[in-house]
């Protein structure tokens, strides 16, 4: 009698479940007939299948933090959402004039060639500095639901313009209510803050690749943050945790630049100081406004 084997091919489990007898056949009496495609799997695969090579180390446990660990914690729900064509618009050039001709917006500035863009291909309009736009193309472009936002000529975000305010004032009322309610708000807060603190945590642990006795130190440290978070009984305690969170995270910032011409010490601001700091400030511009925009978008007072 053949002893069975202590292992079974997941192949051969497809092909039972397809049908019982092509399972045996392939498999039992070794009846199967090779195609130029399983010959040429079998040519990419005969390293593995030899058995000869030392098998990689089991990678570490997973941390209780990434979200793809098994916690045992639910799934987390992806929201999908219909894929936007339209991109936003950024006009940075001093003393650019944005006007409208006819299904499209004209950008001129002085000593580059007019640039024309659809307005179907505008997500937003972004004006930095000494930027003018005429009367038409403002009305244009509020009147079909396009916001235009306004910076700072170094990108600071001052003010957005849209069309007449999202008619849910039962969702305005819930949201002030809330803000309102030192119960609740905290209980959002508290939501807000600890999932920022675990997505620190995750970046670095999987981008700080310089093994150090501080990363290892920073890590913990931002573990014990999470719960204590969730502790805490006042929105001045909450942000001073936030902001040692922060701290430790932007110690270790540095580590995950992979480029030996970005170099960073520590985060400053208004004005910032480095190219990096530079980047970080306008990319929370960026990120500033657009939640501002989702936030109107659905209803909510941004402010």
């Amino acid at each position: 009698m053949i002893p069975l084997p202590e292992l079974v091919p997941a192949r051969m489990l497809n092909e039972f479940a397809y049908c019982p007898r092509l399972a045996f056949l392939e498999w039992a009496e070794a009846t199967f007939e090779h195609n130029p495609d399983t010959l040429d799997g079998r040519f990419v695969h005969r390293r593995v299948d030899a058995g000869d090579e030392r098998a990689f180390p089991p990678p570490d446990a997973p941390d209780t933090d990434e979200p793809y660990s098994p916690s045992g914690e639910p799934a987390i729900r992806r929201l999908l959402t219909v894929r936007d064509e339209a991109l936003p618009v950024h006009v940075v050039s001093q003393g650019a004039f944005v006007g409208k001709s006819a299904d499209r917006i004209t950008i001129r500035a002085k000593g580059e060639l007019d640039k024309h863009v659809r307005l179907i291909d505008i997500a937003q309009l972004c004006l930095y500095g000494n930027v003018q736009i005429s009367t038409q193309a403002f009305r244009e472009l509020v009147g079909t639901g396009i916001p235009i936002t306004f910076h700072t000529q170094h990108g600071y975000f001052l003010a957005t313009a849209n069309g007449l305010w999202h008619g849910n004032a039962h969702l305005r009322i819930a949201q002030h209510a809330v803000s309102a309610d030192p119960v609740r708000s905290l209980r959002l807060a508290k939501g807000f803050i600890t999932a920022k603190i675990r997505n620190q945590r995750v970046i670095l642990r999987r981008n700080d690749e310089r093994a150090a006795e501080d990363a290892d130190r920073v890590l913990d440290r931002l573990a014990t943050l999470i719960p204590a978070a969730m502790e805490v009984d006042s929105i001045a305690s909450l942000l001073g945790i936030e902001g040692i969170a922060a701290r430790l995270y932007f110690s270790r910032f540095g580590a995950l630049l992979k480029f030996s011409n970005f170099n960073f010490e520590s985060r400053n601001r208004r004005p910032p100081t480095d190219p990096v700091n530079a980047l970080l400030s306008f990319t929370y511009a960026l990120l500033t406004r657009e939640c501002h925009i989702a936030a109107m978008n659905g209803g909510f007072d941004p402010l």
